[in-house]
């Protein structure tokens, strides 16, 4: 975690106990081998972090390009954070939503046995996207 200059800070604030560490949002693309493609979904999550700057937003893909799901996951532990939030950005519940993004959980739930992992639906399709 940064460390915060306390230089203007009070013995009273100083007193007072950690706030919690918001929970991240990682985000999971499909992946491409595109770089266009690739540089969309970066910009997709950079953009939404622009709107709610309430916690982090890790991207991370699936498949075909990095960071993977496992190094989104670790650099979310490594920050020090215990519990996370996975949302495919994907459109359909196909396999990989139902399988393969849940399979790669697993195996960071394997790996990281103390974090908790909160599991959102995939992003589905609507008329608002298609415009």
């Amino acid at each position: 975690m940064p460390t915060l200059d306390r230089t203007h800070f009070t013995p009273e604030s100083l007193s007072l106990p950690p706030l919690p560490l918001q929970r991240p949002l990682l985000t999971i693309g499909h992946g491409t081998r595109d770089e266009d493609g690739r540089q969309a979904f970066l910009d997709f999550v950079n953009t939404y972090q622009a709107l709610d700057r309430s916690r982090p937003v890790v991207p991370c893909f699936l498949e075909l390009t990095g960071p993977t799901i496992q190094e989104g996951v670790d650099e979310c532990v490594d920050k020090g954070y215990t519990e996370l939030s996975a949302l495919p950005i994907l459109l359909f519940a196909a396999r990989h939503n139902k399988f393969d993004v849940t399979n790669e959980l697993d195996r960071a739930r394997i790996r990281h046995p103390q974090v908790k992992f909160y599991y959102g639906r995939h992003f589905g399709i609507t008329p608002n996207i298609l415009d």
